[in-house]
C-alpha cells in the first residue's frame, strides 16, 4: 500500500455516512471520495478552513506524538453553511 500526501477526512451533514478526503495544501482539493456530493460553496468553506489552519494541520500530520487536544484548541474556525466534521 503506497503512502499519500497530507489530507483530512471531512464528514458533511449532507453526505450522511459518506466522507471526502481533502488535501492539506495551499490549494486544497478532493483527493478521495465523490466530488459531486459537496457544493462549490461547501468546498470553498472547507478549503478556506484548511488554508487558515494549514500549518497546525501539517504539524499534526507530521507528528507521531502530537497532543490532539492542543491541536484541536489551536484550530481557527470558519463559518460554514452546514455543520462540518473534520477527522484528523
Amino acid at each position: 500500500e503506497g503512502s499519500h500526501g497530507p489530507r483530512i477526512k471531512v464528514y458533511l451533514e449532507s453526505l450522511g455516512d459518506a466522507s471526502i478526503s481533502v488535501s492539506i495544501s495551499d490549494s486544497p482539493e478532493i483527493v478521495a471520495g465523490t466530488r459531486n456530493v459537496v457544493s462549490a460553496k461547501e468546498l470553498n468553506k472547507i478549503s478556506e478552513w484548511i488554508i487558515k489552519n494549514k500549518q497546525v494541520l501539517l504539524d499534526y500530520w507530521n507528528s507521531d506524538r502530537a497532543d490532539t487536544r492542543k491541536i484541536l484548541n489551536s484550530l481557527e474556525s470558519v463559518y460554514a453553511l452546514k455543520p462540518i466534521n473534520f477527522i484528523l
